[in-house]
């Protein structure tokens, strides 16, 4: 019959989606129709509720369009604003009231401004992110680099015109090695060589065309480098060759590139450098320019709340005792969304309030005008109320900083106990309002408010600084490191009153820091691994360093290893999810809230409960994994590093000759925090 079906009807509208529309014009538009054009007629009675069934639709088709189309300005995407119809919809609908249609309208063009606006907002956290841990930092290191080479120039073109000149006449200048004069290159590279596995870190080994030469080797690797010394210090980015190679090979041709490298111009990096401060005006510039659509995001909000707002005119054949009006409604519970977001948008001390939704339901961001943010959530998701403690409540929150800036530290939410209240309570609204304005006080109204640091807040890649000490007739030499000079040096006063040899280390806070970092994981690896059965004190450890190291990187692997309390699973590890995802990962996964200790995500993805035993076996099993991943982990703090120097081995080896770090003091115990997600740690 499709062979000669030229003209189809549609009288109803499937609600599954546009493929379902489509589907049925492929009845008549396929192959082996005989007829070249077809006529499709779908039919829409004004008045009814065909607008909505159509809205339905197209909002499905908006969500797919979403994540097909290469053009959506998000990273994610959400089948937004699926509301229950209510009785009010319907009789609005059937009665042909055009507030419905502009509604509608309004709908669908405010989510995709939402759209646009986390967006935009996000691109601003990554812009204000790569300012502060890129561009500035590469800026500095570009300046000091030219700095150094400036003041380096003439000394190393004096070594470089004595190279030259020799070169020249046919021969090789010479150096001094250890005070010895070598006029011999093959000879020279296998003394250099020695004479570098002889000497400790930072000493001085040779003479060449008047430069002092230093042998560096790493606190971690054993690996040995060779600098070369004008003003400032150069090491060569290799490590040192072997001793009879020889050519462009050999070591000495190794320190002829370094004095080379130094008495060159600094052209290249004077380019860079103006590359650098390109790049970071223009990311200053993006990060200046306002949300473009602020003004009409704001007028449609305000027009979609005037219109949800308007009370609904009864009809005569309705009878009045068992209308429940929207005014009525709002009788009994004074405390809605609408009307706090009035009361928020009022507030003098408020720059600006965003509307979100989480798990729980949904819920309002007020931004401070000194930058921190308080956030309510309503917790008025229905799939929840049997296992949310606050369903039907309103819960007040305080952040240092808003969402959209958040770092993912313990810096991020303010140490202040939340508030709760029941929005049906006769002052809720006064209680509301008393909480916000508290903590516009705390701050001191449009005043900065000074956050303390958090031991997991890394804005700036971690330093530290070191001294070797070691006691009269004991051969066995320690390092001991620092967060500031000015600890280092007092502690050094320390053992020297003491009556212990010390001496400090003249390294890049940086690199020491990096130093520290790879030989304290190492080192740890090493003690667990004599260990027969879990050390309680390592597995709280390894569970800090699961959560800090994901905090930093959440795409890392290591995620697999974290677990979450039942009672916060849902509000740290289930935002972007809707109820429905959280409750297929629950099915699939089997995790109960009421009766598993601790949820964890498996490698499908799904949720499954675990007891405190099987998450500590589970960091335990891969302990070594764990700390490779944290060893590379350039923000981890200094504070988890003083822990690992605290475990105690199961049998104590004492290695002579070597460096043995050993803490200045001992850390303090305290309770390993819970990772922070996206998403209020309720």
């Amino acid at each position: 019959m499709s062979r000669y079906a030229w003209r189809t009807g549609q009288t109803s509208i499937p609600t599954g989606g546009f493929t379902d529309l489509e589907q049925r014009l492929g009845r008549i538009q396929r192959q082996g129709n005989t007829y070249d054009h077809v006529r499709d007629y779908r039919y829409v009675t004004e008045g009814t509720f065909d607008a909505y069934s159509y809205q339905t639709v197209e909002r499905k088709q908006r969500f797919i369009s979403q994540l097909m189309s290469s053009k959506s300005p998000a990273r994610e995407a959400a089948d937004l604003d699926a509301d229950v119809v209510t009785l009010a919809n319907i009789k609005a609908l059937a009665t042909g009231d055009p507030d419905i249609q502009r509604r509608m309208t309004l709908e669908n063009e405010i989510n995709q401004l939402k759209l646009l606006r986390a967006s935009w907002a996000q691109q601003k956290a990554d812009t204000r992110r790569d300012i502060n841990q890129q561009l500035q930092p590469r800026i500095e290191g570009i300046r000091q680099a030219i700095r150094e080479k400036t003041d380096d120039k003439p000394l190393a073109s004096k070594a470089l015109s004595i190279h030259q000149t020799a070169h020249m006449n046919g021969k090789w200048e010479g150096m001094t090695i250890n005070g010895r004069p070598v006029g011999d290159r093959q000879t020279a590279c296998r003394l250099l060589h020695q004479a570098a596995h002889q000497a400790h870190d930072g000493d001085t080994i040779a003479e060449y065309d008047g430069l002092p030469v230093i042998a560096r080797r790493a606190a971690t690797t054993g690996r040995i480098t060779l600098a070369v010394k004008a003003v400032h210090e150069h090491e060569s980015g290799t490590e040192m060759p072997g001793p009879y190679l020889t050519g462009p090979s050999s070591i000495v041709s190794q320190l002829d590139r370094i004095i080379k490298n130094m008495a060159t111009d600094p052209g290249k990096l004077t380019d860079r450098l103006a590359d650098a401060e390109r790049e970071l005006a223009a990311a200053r510039e993006t990060l200046a320019e306002p949300f473009a659509h602020e003004d009409e995001y704001r007028q449609k909000q305000a027009e979609l709340e005037r219109l949800t707002s308007k009370p609904d005119e009864p009809r005569e054949t309705e009878s009045r005792d068992r209308e429940t009006t929207k005014t009525e409604r709002s009788a009994r519970m004074p405390l809605t969304r609408e009307s706090i977001g009035r009361l928020l948008e009022r507030d003098p001390d408020i720059d600006g309030v965003t509307q979100g939704g989480n798990a729980m339901g949904h819920y309002l961001e007020a931004r401070l005008t000194d930058g921190r943010a308080v956030q309510i959530d309503f917790h008025d998701n229905p799939a929840w109320k049997d296992t949310d403690r606050l369903a039907g409540r309103i819960e007040v929150t305080y952040a240092n900083r808003p969402q959209a800036e958040w770092q993912y530290d313990d810096n991020d939410m303010a140490d202040r106990e939340h508030t709760v209240i029941d929005p049906a309570e006769p002052d809720a609204g006064k209680r509301l309002a008393k909480a916000v304005s508290e903590w516009e006080r705390a701050g001191g109204l449009r005043k900065a408010h000074p956050s303390e640091p958090s031991h997991l807040a890394a804005h700036q890649p971690p330093e530290e600084y070191a001294y070797r000490w070691r006691k009269p007739g004991d051969p066995d030499r320690h390092i001991a490191y620092l967060s500031t000079a000015f600890d280092r040096d007092q502690a050094m006063k320390a053992r020297e009153d003491a009556g212990c040899v010390v001496t400090k280390v003249d390294e890049d806070p940086a690199v020491l820091y990096e130093q520290h970092r790879k030989a304290s994981c190492l080192r740890a690896s090493h003690i667990l691994e004599r260990y027969d059965s879990p050390d309680p004190t390592a597995v709280g450890i390894l569970h800090g360093i699961v959560g800090e190291v994901n905090a930093h990187d959440p795409e890392n692997d290591i995620a697999a290893y974290l677990t979450y309390p039942s009672d916060k699973a849902v509000q740290l590890a289930g935002d972007g999810l809707t109820a429905a995802d959280i409750a297929e990962k629950r099915e699939m996964g089997g995790w109960n809230p009421r009766t598993d200790q601790l949820m964890r995500i498996n490698a499908q993805g799904d949720w499954t409960g675990v007891t405190q035993q099987q998450a500590d076996q589970l960091v335990w099993d891969n302990r070594d994994e764990i700390l490779a991943r944290a060893s590379y982990d350039g923000e981890l703090s200094t504070w988890t590093l003083r822990q690992l120097d605290q475990l105690d081995e199961p049998s104590p080896e004492r290695d002579r000759g070597l460096d043995r770090q050993e803490p200045e003091r001992p850390a303090p115990a305290r309770e390993q925090p819970a990772p922070k997600r996206h998403g209020l740690g309720l």
